[in-house]
């Protein structure tokens, strides 16, 4: 953020103002925390990295103003979060999966019970899915 500032570059963002909120803050610095314990200089890979680790078939879009930013996002892939810095990053924030899945439940095929939606129909049985590819 310091070096946006220098250079006159504002966040981009729908919604608030120029400037981080306290979360946006306090993730940013985890995700740089994480980012210099797998020697990497963009927390913005670690943020990639960090979706991917968290269900085997995504996909993230990625952006950039700079090709310096498209390298970054490449690099993601390299990264593996382990299970501690997956709940390192969220004891800062927490993740929220969004709709469907706050409505529906989690994904029993990833070992947590069904939703109460999704119990409710019938008993199931589920296989275990593989790791996501960012997870180590």
């Amino acid at each position: 953020m310091e070096e946006k500032k220098k250079n006159n570059e504002g966040i981009r963002s729908l919604f608030g103002g120029p400037e981080q909120t306290e979360n946006e803050k306090k993730i940013s610095a985890a995700l740089d925390k994480v980012a210099q314990a797998h020697g990497v200089e963009s927390p913005t890979a670690v943020a990639l990295a960090y979706v991917m680790a968290k269900a085997p078939n995504v996909f993230p879009i990625v952006g950039g103003r700079k090709v310096k930013h498209l390298q970054d996002n490449i690099k993601s892939l390299d990264i593996k979060l382990s299970t501690e810095d997956i709940e390192y990053l969220e004891s800062i924030v927490s993740f929220e999966p969004g709709f469907p899945n706050n409505f529906v439940g989690p994904d029993p095929h990833y070992g947590e019970k069904p939703g109460p939606l999704a119990a409710g129909i019938a008993p199931m049985s589920y296989v275990q899915r593989e790791k996501p590819i960012g997870h180590e």
